[in-house]
Formats: C-alpha cells, sequence, structure tokens
C-alpha cells in the first residue's frame, strides 16, 4: 500500500478486530443441519483461534454477524450455532454475536416477492432505490449493510473497552 499511498509510508495499521458474517453455504449444508450445526460452532472457534494464532494478536476482537438471510423469519438453529461460540468459554468476552435480522430490508423483499425488479419502468425504479442484487445478498440494500455496518462497528468498539 506504500507504493500507491506515499503519504502512508511507515504507517503501521492497527487490527481493532475481526467481522465474520458469512455462512450461508453452511446453512444449505445438509451434513451440518444433521446434527444441528454443533461442527461449525466447534469450527468456527477453531478459525478464530488460528486467525488469532497467525496473526499474532491472542486477544485480537472478533464480531460474528448473524446469517440473517430473510429476516427474524429466518432464524433458526444455525443462528444458535453462531452465538454459542461467544458462550465458549475460552473465547469469552473477546467475542460477541451481533443479531442483524432486524435490519433485513422488508421493503426491498416485497418489492422483490411482487417482481418489481423485472416489472414496469416505474417498478425497476422502486427497486433500484432499495435494492440491487436479487434473492442473494440482502437483496443489495444498503440500508441492510448500513445498519449492519454500524452494529459491527459498535460491538469492535465495545470488545475493545
Amino acid at each position: 500500500y506504500q507504493n500507491k499511498f506515499p503519504e502512508l509510508r511507515g504507517y503501521k495499521p492497527e487490527v481493532a478486530g475481526f467481522v465474520w458474517h458469512q455462512g450461508f453455504n453452511d446453512v444449505i449444508n445438509k451434513g451440518l443441519k444433521a446434527n444441528k450445526y454443533a461442527d461449525y460452532t466447534k469450527w468456527l472457534a477453531l478459525l478464530i483461534v488460528d486467525l488469532r494464532k497467525e496473526l499474532g494478536l491472542p486477544d485480537m476482537p472478533v464480531v460474528i454477524g448473524e446469517l440473517s438471510t430473510g429476516g427474524v423469519a429466518g432464524r433458526g438453529d444455525f443462528q444458535v450455532a453462531q452465538a454459542n461460540v461467544a458462550k465458549i468459554k475460552e473465547l469469552k468476552g473477546t467475542v460477541e454475536f451481533v443479531p442483524t435480522a432486524e435490519y433485513y430490508d422488508t421493503v426491498a423483499h416485497g418489492y422483490f416477492k411482487k417482481g418489481y425488479w423485472k416489472g414496469s419502468e416505474e417498478e425497476k425504479v422502486k427497486w433500484q432505490a432499495v435494492g440491487s442484487d436479487r434473492p442473494y445478498h440482502y437483496l443489495g440494500s444498503g440500508k441492510t449493510f448500513f445498519l449492519k455496518g454500524v452494529a459491527f462497528g459498535k460491538a469492535i468498539v465495545e470488545l475493545n473497552n
């Protein structure tokens, strides 16, 4: 980065924390579903331990963002498995699960369900004002991403205090 931004020469970045907001393929994994995602909890905990070791940051704050495709109605065993990572004794106090289902854009969802993304020009304009990525990636809703980002940032700040 110092070649592209010479004004940063000598600057040492600080890692304030790590945000994990993934898991859709794990939700649909039939093998993981069968055990109520207990392996997911274990594997995500191991990822956190490995990341901290690799980065040389043994207490690096970690935020686990709730996988919230579909909003509150989409909550289930997988989200419990995510939340359980923050309850592991060795990780407690340095890992936080952040619920995000409440941030799912129900307006964008309604427009998607009504087919606005492929409808009349007026409907397409309404769709494009709130969404951009049909059922993927939270419908491409800037509102959803903004609210999640704020929640994740606040959690990192709290873990650092």
